[in-house]
């Protein structure tokens, strides 16, 4: 919070800089040299924009941890370790662990996963072929964050085990994530007239997203062989 100076009716206009803050004494009475007193300090809530940034910065790293390892295993102890932030930071923004997961996955999950509107609109200048070369489907879109924004190695394995574990920890995740996927797929029927590829359909989007994720994240399509 910031601190504010209030108007001088009725203090004295030697400010006093003391216990980090500026303070003004009534007109009169003694100063903070003549005897103990505690200071005022008056407040104002306003925005931070560096506050809301603190959060999101907390969010995503430990979204970079989770996406590569196992969220039941990962302690608090591991978390102020790794993410060089204090418990007392991380909790600060979120009420506990499984509200962090939440979280990560409002903020940092569904927005790229959800085809935003800047997308939409520019996928909407397209012509029905450009569309088609150019458009990316959610997973993709989140292959491609995990490994241009978090630099992971493998951003489709980041996928499918962040899916398996929101499964897990995030009440109702996979209805929503029916629910977008069936507005993107309504968006993009509109868009292409109804002719709209078979692989675009609910059932084998699912199949083939998330098959070819699973076989990517095993890393076994190398030089078309099986590798151990």
């Amino acid at each position: 919070m910031e601190v504010f100076r209030l108007g001088t009716d009725g203090y004295d206009t030697n400010a006093v800089y003391r216990y980090g803050v500026v303070m003004s004494f009534p007109a009169g009475l003694p100063q903070p040299s003549q005897r103990d007193m505690r200071p005022r300090t008056f407040y104002m809530n306003k925005p931070r924009p560096q506050t809301q940034r603190n959060k999101i910065e907390i969010l995503k790293q430990c979204y970079r941890l989770m996406a590569q390892g196992t969220w039941d295993a990962i302690s608090v102890a591991e978390l102020e370790k790794n993410i060089s932030q204090t418990r007392g930071a991380i909790f600060y923004f979120n009420k506990n662990k499984n509200d962090l997961f939440l979280n990560m996955i409002d903020e940092l999950f569904y927005p790229v996963f959800v085809l935003s509107k800047d997308e939409k609109a520019r996928l909407s200048a397209c012509s029905v072929s450009q569309f088609y070369a150019t458009y990316k489907t959610p997973f993709d879109r989140l292959k491609e964050d995990l490994t241009n924004n978090y630099g992971l190695p493998n951003g489709a394995q980041a996928v499918f085990n962040i899916i398996v574990q929101a499964q897990k920890h995030y009440e109702g995740f996979s209805i929503l994530l029916k629910k977008a996927i069936d507005d993107e797929m309504s968006f993009i029927n509109e868009l292409t007239g109804g002719s709209i590829h078979e692989f675009l359909s609910y059932n084998n989007f699912m199949i083939q997203n998330i098959g070819n994720l699973f076989l990517d994240s095993l890393e076994i399509f190398h030089d078309g062989r099986v590798h151990e």
